[in-house]
This record gives structure tokens, C-alpha cells and sequence, in this order.
């Protein structure tokens, strides 16, 4: 069975599920590793050889789907020196009696009682274990004594009535008391006479307030309710499905103690949130955002066993910029595994003016039904952040709920078109050129005044022959870096006889280079993709870092799964990943036919520290510069120029406005400067990773005027 684990283990197969066996798998995975080429670099071979050793021991029970209980059945003793068991328990289950470790009989299960040959046979006093397992289910165990000639007395059928003390659903919940009755058999050799009950529990989940009870005399194979039956309440945070041991000793007129072990299972709600929906805020767009008011609907599903009746909540908050205005909700009845919201009693809440813009704040409902209750936590955003690197590209797209949400306007270049002729590159499959831009465009804090174009559906920076036609993850060291993935994919754009191409044009006018991917064909399945790069000379769209920015739009819905969307920067560190293989970004919407992709630096709706626009007309001198490296992970250069005799301050804060680090505060003559800062504080913690920005303010002496700068800088540890 796992031969590279035990060569000693029986070859045969094992009666039951045969499929899941972890030693040979993970033995198997070591040796196609070994062989394969896969994965294609050697440093990732040690990362992916640890996985193989995850599951840890080989005799792990390995589920491919939900488990559940098995259901057996059989008789609670048994008799010494039998030669035969009968057990039922589920179809193709496999059935072991030992005794003291030892295999004394094995059976298949059938769904019917099936009778077990017993060798050899057991002895007065001893145990027999009954064990029964199958794939995708609970393993079940239970201890049966074997007994002598004589009376045997034993728990057989469990009454629970709760119509008094709970909600009359014949099952125990949480805070209810029940009467609990039990039926006595007699399954020995001999009557048993004056046979009472007493009832007893260690755990604190019960309390038993009625112990005992009277059963009379029992003959063979009779049986008798309790009488009266005993009585217990359940604890008001009695988890769902927990089962509550007890031990019901049975007593007859000769002191003979004969001992059961019966179990009451307890059944409550468990109340999960699932979401949050903004409804009824001041711009309508379903979005808290820094200043509105709106009313918030909360989703919970009843994950439980037992139906939670009366659900009601209370919303708290511990952020400093979230005002809790109406904190009571109803939810009316949640029955097992469905949902419920309070659409019809929602929570209202205010948000400051001052919350930073796509700032979370932390929430927390206490949930109530009946004697359940619990807290559950969630977060709200205020205003909804876009897909983003570290903080420094944002991706916006169409229909989304930014002011920068860009609208979809082809401009088709391909060879039938007058107004926009575009020039044909006129590639073969798995191509790349390398060629000038018409301007210098800024990516990432570094200046380029060349990009290559593949016909594999993307674009870098500066000038490279790669044709990587096989698409990973945005950042990866895989593939080419500086780039901009259209669609990173196996595309072929030079299919003979047909009218797919890539090609290119500069539109002096609106001053942006255009790359178009005309009709061009997916490999494997030959589907055509046609969509657009555009980059914008920086000279002409200013943001915040001087960075570019690039438009990337799609004629039509993407036509397969297999590829990449996004862009990276030169260390292939840092990078949006909008799309990889089926999977959007969190923050994303999907392709759509008309739809277009917006990379820029300019943050989300930016409050609290304010940003200039980078590129407004600057003082011919006095003015601070651009960082280098932006971003940055152990020193940057911060470089300004003053005019005149000035106060400068230099400080940096973080994306709440809190002051981080002081790096200049005195009085400057004439000149250029620069200060290096390495991503330390002012007592010398070295900051998280993550946006932070630098006000420049330089007070000429004399003459009461001021400059005031603030520029983005990225930190990555």
C-alpha cells in the first residue's frame, strides 16, 4: 500500500476507499520532483520538496469532502466464550473487534447487521473494542464488556422531553431543563430484581437536579422506563454539537452494578457574519465615506444545529472616526444553515470628515437569540481603496467608484483606419522589438525614453529581447521586469491569412503612444484578443510622483483564463496584480467588453495629508525634488534647491498625517542640498512598509512669503 514507506506493508488492498493515501502520495510527489523539470527553477525545487512533507505522518486520515458519522450499531456486551458478533454498520465500512490490541475478527460493512467470526473467544472480564471506519468519515470507537452467565442491565433507548423547560423541539439546547428518560434492558441470562438507576455527570455543561430512579424487576430481555425520569438543565454557553457524558449506574437487589455510559447531545445556533452592505449614504454610490452618514445592512448565517428565534444585535466600534447612531437591529428568526440580515431595522453610522480615505474601521455585533450570544467582529471601509502595489500605483477601472474611474474610449489603430493610422509591427509569433518613445516616461521613479514590445501581450521599460510567452504572478522574478502586462499570454499576432497584428502610433495632439493588439490569436485555443497599452507623456498628465501614466483598454471580455494583468517595476518586487488566471484582485472588477484599466499614483480620494499636483508650475528654484530611489529599502536621497535665505523644514508623515521623522529644521543659504533619510524615526525605529510623505516648507527671510511642497515616497522593508 506504501511500499516507499514500509516495503513490509501488505501489498493487497485494504478492504474500503482505496483512493486516499497520503505516504504514497507525498512519496510519489519527491520522486516526480526529483525527475521533472518542473518546477523550472532549481531554488524553488527545496521550497516545493517541504510541501510534500505538510501532511506529516503517512497514517494521517485525509478527508477529499465534508466527514460525517458513521452509523453502527450493536449490542452493548457481550457474552464470554461466543464465537460470533453481529454489527450494522454502513456500506463497504470496514468493522475490527480486538481485544488488548490483538485483531480477533474483521468484516465488511453492508447497511445490515453482519455477523463476525470470532477467534479466539473471549474470556470473562475482558474488553472487546469495536472499531469501524471508511473513507470521508468519523472514525468510530466504543468499549464492550464481555460478561459472565447472569443478569445484564443496560441504557437502550434516551428520551428527552423539553416541552416544560425548553421549546418543546425534543432536543436539548442551551439553557432548557430537561426530563430525562430512560428505557432499561435486560439482555443476561437471569432476571434482574429491583433494579434502580442513578444518574451522575462531571461535566459543567449539566446540572443534574433529579438522580435517580426505578426500574422493578427486569426478566430476560425486558425492558422498563424510568420512573420518574431524571432531570437536568443545560448550561446557557453550551456550544452547538458538544455532547454531554454521563454515567447511568443500573443496581440490583444482589448490589450488581451494571454500568452505561449514555451521552445527550446538545444542539444551539451559531450565528456567523458573512457581510456588511452600505445603504442610504449621502452620494448614493453604496460607499461610507469621510463626512456621510449612512445606514449599514449586516448579513449572519445560522451555522448551527438549532434554529436561533428572536436574533437581535447591538453595532459598537472602537475607530476614532466612526459614530455609532442607531446600534439596534433585528433579524428576526434564522433557521439551520440559512441566512438573515436587518434589512428592515438597519444600523446607522457617521463617519468623520478627517478619516483617512480607505481606512478600515474595526466593528464588533453582539449577537443575541434566546440565551445564545456572542460578539462577532468585521471591518468597514471608509471609501473603497483601489488595486495597488505598496501605495504607489493605484489601478482604477471602469465603473468603479473613484473620481479617477476611467471611461472606455477606443482608439482604434489598426490598418483600416484614417483618422488614427497606426503603423504595423508585423510580428511572428513570440516576438519582441525594442523602440524609441516620442517622449520620456517616468515608471516607477526612473526615467525611459525606450520601451520593447512583445507580441506575448505586454510591454516593458527600456529595451529587452525576452518573449516570455508563459504568464505568473505580479511580482515574480519570472518574466521580464519594467513591465506592463496587457495580457501576459501565449499570443500569436502573425497567423498567416489572417487579419490579426500589433500595432503602434503616437498621437501628438493628446500626447500618448498607443500599442494596439489586434484580433490576435490565444494559444491553445486559437480564441482572438484585441485590446490597447497607452502610455501618457507625464509632461502633459502630471501626478503626484511625475510618474506616467498607463491606460490599458479591452475591446472585448477576456476570451480565456490562462494570463496576467498588471505592471512591475524594475526589481520585480513591486507590482499590481489585477488579474492572474481566473483570479481578480479583491479590489478589482472583471473584464467586461468596453473596459478600460487606469495605472497612476495618484491615491484613492487622498484626506489628511493633502498632495500637490507634482508637475504645477515650480519655482525656478526654490523647490524640492524627486526622491531616488522612490521606492526605496534602506536610504533615499531627499534634494532640494532655495532661492533665497530661507527656514526649511523637511518633514516626513505617515498616510494619517502623524509626524514620523523630522530631517531638516533650520535656516539654509542660497543653493542645492541633499538630505538622506533611511527610513528610520525620530528615535531611530525603522518604520513600516508602506506610503509616506514629505513636506518641504521654505520661509524666506524678510520678506513673510513661503513654498510648500509635499511628494510621495514608497518604503519597503
Amino acid at each position: 500500500m506504501w511500499p516507499a514507506f514500509d516495503p513490509g506493508y501488505p501489498s493487497f488492498d485494504m478492504t474500503g476507499h482505496s483512493d486516499l493515501r497520503p505516504c504514497m502520495a507525498q512519496t510519489y510527489g519527491k520522486y516526480y520532483l526529483e525527475a521533472s523539470n518542473w518546477p523550472y527553477y532549481d531554488e524553488l525545487k527545496p521550497v516545493t520538496y517541504g510541501m510534500f512533507h505538510h501532511h506529516g505522518d503517512a497514517f494521517n486520515t485525509l478527508y477529499s469532502e465534508v466527514p460525517h458519522h458513521l452509523s453502527v450499531s450493536h449490542s452493548p456486551a457481550i457474552f464470554a466464550g461466543v464465537t460470533s458478533f453481529t454489527v450494522s454498520a454502513d456500506d463497504s465500512a470496514v468493522i475490527a473487534l480486538t481485544i488488548n490490541g490483538e485483531i480477533i475478527g474483521v468484516a465488511e460493512g453492508t447497511g445490515a447487521p453482519v455477523s463476525i467470526d470470532i477467534s479466539p473467544s473471549p474470556l470473562p472480564g475482558q474488553t472487546m473494542k469495536v472499531t469501524v471506519t471508511k473513507a470521508n468519515c468519523y472514525r468510530y470507537d466504543a468499549d464492550v464488556p464481555v460478561i459472565s452467565d447472569g443478569p445484564y442491565v443496560y441504557a437502550s433507548t434516551l428520551i428527552i422531553n423539553d416541552s416544560s423547560g425548553g421549546n418543546g423541539d425534543g432536543c436539548a439546547n442551551p439553557g432548557e431543563t430537561l426530563e430525562y428518560g430512560v428505557w432499561a434492558k435486560n439482555i443476561g441470562t437471569q432476571a434482574a430484581y429491583s433494579v434502580y438507576g442513578y444518574l451522575t455527570t462531571q461535566d459543567t455543561y449539566a446540572n443534574i437536579t433529579s438522580d435517580s430512579s426505578w426500574y422493578g424487576s427486569l426478566s430476560v430481555n425486558d425492558s422498563a422506563l424510568s420512573s420518574p425520569y431524571y432531570e437536568l438543565t443545560i448550561d446557557n454557553r453550551c456550544p452547538d454539537g458538544y455532547a454531554i457524558p454521563c454515567t447511568l449506574e443500573f443496581i440490583d437487589s444482589n448490589d450488581s452494578t451494571y454500568v452505561s455510559s449514555p451521552v445527550i447531545l446538545v444542539y444551539a445556533p451559531v450565528l456567523t457574519y458573512q457581510a456588511v452592505s452600505v445603504v442610504n449614504d449621502d452620494n448614493a454610490n453604496n460607499l461610507l465615506e469621510p463626512g456621510e452618514t449612512a445606514d449599514l445592512i449586516v448579513t449572519l448565517a445560522n451555522e448551527g444545529s438549532a434554529v436561533a428565534e428572536d436574533v437581535t444585535a447591538t453595532l459598537t466600534t472602537t475607530s476614532p472616526y466612526v459614530v455609532v447612531t442607531d446600534d439596534t437591529g433585528n433579524f428576526g428568526t434564522v433557521d439551520t444553515n440559512t441566512t438573515g440580515d436587518n434589512v428592515a431595522d438597519p444600523f446607522s453610522v457617521e463617519a468623520d470628515e478627517a478619516a483617512p480615505y480607505a481606512s478600515l474601521a474595526e466593528m464588533a455585533l453582539i449577537v443575541q437569540a434566546g440565551v445564545y450570544i456572542d460578539t462577532l467582529a468585521f471591518t468597514i471601509s471608509i471609501g473603497q481603496s483601489a488595486p495597488s502595489d505598496t501605495g504607489y500605483y493605484y489601478a482604477y477601472y471602469t465603473g468603479g467608484p473613484h473620481s479617477r474611474s476611467p471611461v472606455f474610449d477606443w482608439i482604434a489603430i489598426d490598418s483600416t483606419q484614417s483618422q488614427y493610422p497606426g503603423i504595423s509591427m508585423n510580428f511572428s509569433d513570440d516576438v519582441t522589438v525594442p523602440m524609441p518613445l516620442p517622449f520620456t516616461f517616468r515608471y516607477y521613479g526612473v526615467n525611459y525614453d525606450t520601451i520593447s514590445i512583445s507580441s506575448n501581450g505586454w510591454i516593458v521599460m527600456g529595451a529587452t529581447y525576452n518573449t516570455d510567452n508563459t504568464n505568473t504572478h505580479i511580482p515574480h522574478s519570472d518574466g521580464p521586469a519594467r513591465m506592463v502586462a496587457g495580457m501576459w499570454c501565449d499570443l500569436d499576432p502573425g497567423n498567416d491569412g489572417a487579419a490579426s497584428d500589433v500595432y503602434y502610433y503616437y498621437d501628438d495632439q493628446d500626447h500618448r503612444f498607443i500599442i494596439e493588439y489586434f484580433r490576435c490569436e490565444h494559444y491553445p485555443n486559437g480564441s482572438e484578443e484585441t485590446f490597447q497599452i497607452i502610455l501618457h507623456d507625464p509632461s502633459y498628465y502630471p501626478t503626484p510622483t511625475t510618474d506616467g501614466e498607463i491606460v490599458v483598454q479591452y475591446l472585448l471580455s477576456l476570451q480565456q483564463s490562462t494570463m496576467t494583468i498588471g505592471i512591475e517595476n524594475s526589481s520585480e518586487n513591486v507590482g499590481v496584480e489585477y488579474y492572474f488566471n481566473g483570479i481578480y484582485d479583491s479590489l478589482a472588477a472583471p473584464v467586461t467588453d468596453s473596459f478600460t484599466i487606469l495605472y497612476t499614483t495618484y491615491p484613492p480620494e487622498q484626506t489628511g495629508i493633502e498632495e500637490e499636483e507634482a508637475l504645477l508650475p515650480l519655482l525656478l528654484q526654490t523647490r524640492l525634488s524627486q526622491f531616488a530611489p522612490n521606492p526605496f529599502t534602506r536610504t533615499t536621497a531627499v534634494s532640494f534647491q532655495i532661492a533665497h535665505s530661507s527656514t526649511v523644514e523637511l518633514k516626513v508623515y505617515d498616510a494619517t498625517g502623524r509626524l514620523v521623522r523630522t530631517l531638516s529644521d533650520g535656516v539654509y543659504e542660497p543653493g542645492s542640498y541633499t538630505v538622506n533619510w533611511n527610513g528610520n524615526d525620530d528615535v531611530g525605529r525603522t518604520i513600516p512598509t508602506g506610503v509616506y510623505f514629505v513636506r518641504f516648507t521654505a520661509s524666506a527671510q524678510g520678506s513673510g512669503s513661503a513654498h510648500t511642497t509635499v511628494n510621495k515616497v514608497v518604503f519597503l522593508r
